[in-house]
C-alpha cells in the first residue's frame, strides 16, 4: 500500500453497513415513512453529516492493538447485529413495528456501529461527525414516526 493510504482501511468496516442499506433499503414497505414533514434544514444537516460518516472512513485506518481499538471493534460488531435486527420488524411489517422504540431503532442503532468505528480508528473527529449524524437521523425519525403513534 502507498504510504498515504491508511491500511487496514476503515472503509472495510463500512462495507456491511452500506451493503445492508443498499440491498434492503428498497425492500422496506411503502408504509415506512419518507421525508414528508421533515424541515429542510434538518435534511441538509443529516445529508452533510451522512457524507462525513460514509466518506470519512476512507481516510482512516483501524487497529486492534490497544484496548480501546479492540473495544471499538467489539462495539462495531455488536452494533451491526443490533442495527440489522432493528430492520427486521419493518421488513416483515409486523403489527408492533410502529411502536416508538421499534420504529426509532433503525434511526438510533447506527450509533453503536459508528461509535465502534470511531474507537477502532481512534478518531475524535469521526466521533463528532457521527454523533451529529445520529442526532439528526433520530430527529428525522421522530418527526416522521410520531404522528403514527
Amino acid at each position: 500500500m502507498a504510504d498515504w493510504f491508511p491500511w487496514p482501511n476503515a472503509m472495510l468496516l463500512m462495507a456491511p453497513f452500506i451493503a445492508w442499506n443498499v440491498a434492503l433499503g428498497p425492500l422496506l414497505p411503502d408504509s415506512f415513512p419518507n421525508d414528508e414533514g421533515v424541515p429542510a434544514a434538518l435534511l441538509v444537516i443529516e445529508g452533510i453529516t451522512r457524507i462525513g460518516v460514509f466518506a470519512g472512513p476512507v481516510l482512516l485506518s483501524f487497529g486492534w492493538d490497544s484496548g480501546s481499538e479492540r473495544l471499538g471493534l467489539v462495539l462495531f460488531g455488536a452494533g451491526l447485529i443490533v442495527y440489522f435486527s432493528s430492520w427486521l420488524p419493518h421488513l416483515r411489517e409486523v403489527d408492533w413495528s410502529t411502536s416508538p422504540p421499534i420504529s426509532l431503532a433503525p434511526y438510533a442503532t447506527p450509533a453503536l456501529v459508528l461509535i465502534g468505528i470511531a474507537m477502532a480508528t481512534s478518531s475524535w473527529a469521526y466521533a463528532v461527525v457521527s454523533t451529529a449524524f445520529v442526532a439528526a437521523h433520530i430527529s428525522h425519525g421522530w418527526i416522521v414516526w410520531h404522528p403514527r403513534w
